[in-house]
């Protein structure tokens, strides 16, 4: 029998990721786009979608965690760290969270109805990523639409297990595509929810009518389905069903009769499309309690689910605030009162500047800092990790944990030419010493480093553009938070940072740095950038003042960072630095950083006939 194709699966995980990521967030954008199309309240309507998308994605990995990981839930109260993914557990958590948002913001417009194409159109395109990752496999079979995966997908290694292929052989055995049945099946539901979506008397009941036949269609593609895919003990036999098929029927037969009962009721079920616009207590609590969930259960979100996140939250708060703007401002004064808080932000606490423009003021600072960071290490010591829906299968891989700490001295002197109100340029030489201390969880091991080097810097500034340039020189360790595929035996050490003698040094502004901007850095940070953080990227601010003075936030290697630059008195500059990447455990990640420099030998060179009596405040 000739196979239609075979499937390589070398970069599953991410084409799974990728799939899942354009399917969430084509739900999404449907979801709000019929609400605005049918002109709901914008506001509240967000919030809904904000709260449907936060409960989707803790549905998805609750419902993937395994019967001992949900005892650890609610015995220990802790949420233990997961990748896996499971659709429907993810339906389940976007209807509780739909619900639940709308009830508690008194939304009585239809909400459910607006999901019913999103749906089977979401679950199409995730389903690509199923396929082309190898999770959710079908049974072996003789079909001409058969498909065969290769050697380093979960199919493969299942057949090895039950002794249905050896070790040596190139792929899997041919089996059913049970994906690519839901991929066609799932659109043939979208087409029957467009078709029909006039017949239903109800809110709500074109949305349970998808949910229904995206049951029948799961129960129905079960029967291919390979046992072993379903995972933990879903996929055991009980009178001829699996556990996964009686829970289906047994939801199916509760949704058809909620279903008809408000059909056939629907006079009892009146809508009420009224919607208390004034009203901001409800939001700012709902707000609240999406950012306490959203602390706790942090482990459990990735990077693109949080960018969904944070898509929505960025224009619900923007509402939020104009909101309130509105409510305790009049209405006739409210471009007035905008432009006095702008200014007043803009212009406060604005320094001296020289009297002639064309004058330069030059000026010396020396400084000294210091830096303190932990952070953890995985090393997979064995090859052949398989991505899919349910996340890594653990039996191919085993992890060893190593902790890092270091602790880092620093001195600069710094020579600060001024122009004018905007040009600057500034030459900094610094010397940097630290110690790297690096411990074996498991063995106990330890070992000891000491890191030495110099930095020579040069940086140019205008109001709205910046850029610097230098070089780290000596002993330069960048630690590697990174997952090895290398074979190693039990207790041996891998390197687990890169040694350099050389490395570039960059730093870039756009935007004016008095008012607000962005910035990029590789290893641009005092004291020294060993071991983290190595890069940097954020949003800076000047307060309104041309001193040095800053407060910025933005990502790094090290997490999330705040920073902070203050000047006092033209003489003293105090500097802060925290980063945290928000984990716990072996997961942590946290820098802290400070410095305190010491400015003088202020002087101003003539560059024209007009002659100041002194020197004045930059």
């Amino acid at each position: 029998m000739k196979i239609l194709f075979t499937i390589s699966t070398e970069h599953g995980g991410m084409y799974f990721a990728i799939f899942y990521t354009i399917a969430f967030l084509l739900g999404i954008l449907i979801f709000i786009y019929e609400g605005f199309r049918k002109k709901y309240p914008k506001l509240p309507w967000l919030l809904i979608a904000l709260s449907g998308v936060v409960f989707f994605i803790l549905g998805s990995k609750l419902f993937s965690c395994p019967p001992e990981e949900w005892k650890q839930i609610f015995t220990e109260l802790r949420f233990p760290s997961t990748s896996g993914k499971t659709i429907l557990g993810g339906i389940i958590g976007l209807i509780v969270g739909v619900f639940l948002a709308s009830r508690f913001l008194k939304f009585r417009r239809p909400v459910f109805d607006n999901l019913a194409i999103a749906l089977p159109l979401g679950m199409a395109i995730q389903r690509v990523g199923c396929l082309l990752t190898g999770c959710c496999f079908g049974k072996p079979t003789q079909l001409p639409w058969a498909v065969k995966y290769g050697s380093n997908a979960l199919p493969f290694h299942t057949h090895c297990d039950n002794g249905l292929i050896h070790l040596h052989d190139s792929a899997s055995m041919p089996i059913h595509p049970t994906q690519l049945y839901q991929i066609i099946g799932c659109l043939i539901i979208a087409v029957i929810i467009w078709r029909t979506r006039k017949y239903w008397k109800a809110s709500g009941s074109l949305f349970l009518f998808s949910v229904m036949l995206y049951g029948c269609l799961r129960f129905f593609t079960e029967f291919f389905r390979d046992p072993v895919a379903n995972h933990y003990f879903m996929g055991e036999i009980l009178g001829g069903l699996k556990y996964i098929q009686w829970c289906i029927a047994g939801s199916l037969l509760i949704i058809g009769s909620f279903l008809l009962f408000r059909e056939r009721k629907y006079k009892e079920f009146i809508i009420n499309n009224s919607y208390i616009r004034d009203q901001l207590v409800r939001p700012v609590l709902l707000i609240v309690f999406i950012f306490i969930l959203y602390g706790i259960t942090k482990n459990w979100f990735d990077i693109m689910e949080k960018l969904s996140i944070h898509l929505i939250l960025f224009p619900v708060i923007i509402m939020l605030c104009w909101k309130v703007f509105q409510k305790f401002t009049l209405p006739r004064y409210r471009w007035m009162t905008a432009m006095v808080c702008f200014f007043s932000i803009a212009l406060m606490s604005q320094t001296y500047i020289p009297k002639n423009p064309e004058d330069k003021i030059t000026y010396t600072e020396v400084g000294i800092g210091g830096m303190i960071s932990k952070y953890y290490e995985s090393v997979r010591q064995y090859k052949g990790e398989i991505m899919g829906c349910l996340g890594p299968y653990a039996k191919f891989s085993k992890p060893e944990m190593h902790e890092f700490s270091s602790i880092s001295y620093g001195f600069h002197v710094t020579h600060y030419e001024v122009k004018s109100l905007y040009k600057r340029f500034k030459f900094r030489f610094a010397a940097f010493a630290g110690k790297y201390h690096a411990s074996n969880v498991d063995s106990k091991d330890v070992r000891n480093e000491v890191t030495i080097g110099f930095n020579p810097y040069l940086q140019w500034d205008w109001h709205n553009v910046g850029f610097g340039t230098g070089i780290h020189v000596g002993s330069f360790n960048y630690a590697q938070i990174h997952k090895s595929t290398k074979r190693m035996a039990v207790g041996e050490w891998e390197n687990s940072h890169n040694e350099f003698w050389f490395f570039p040094q960059v730093h870039l502004r756009l935007g004016p740095y008095d008012i607000a901007y962005i910035e990029g850095n590789l290893a641009n940070h005092f004291p020294t950038s060993s071991p983290m953080p190595l890069y940097m990227a954020g949003l800076g601010t000047g307060l309104g003042r041309v001193d040095g003075t800053k407060i910025g936030t933005g990502i790094s290697d090290a997490g999330y960072y705040l920073q902070a630059i203050y000047p006092i008195k033209k003489k003293f500059v105090l500097e802060a630095f925290y980063a945290d990447n928000l984990k716990s455990g072996y997961n942590l990640r946290r820098i802290f950083s400070f410095g305190f420099s010491y400015r003088f030998n202020y002087k101003t060179v003539k560059r024209n006939k007009y002659k100041l009596k002194s020197p004045e405040k930059i």
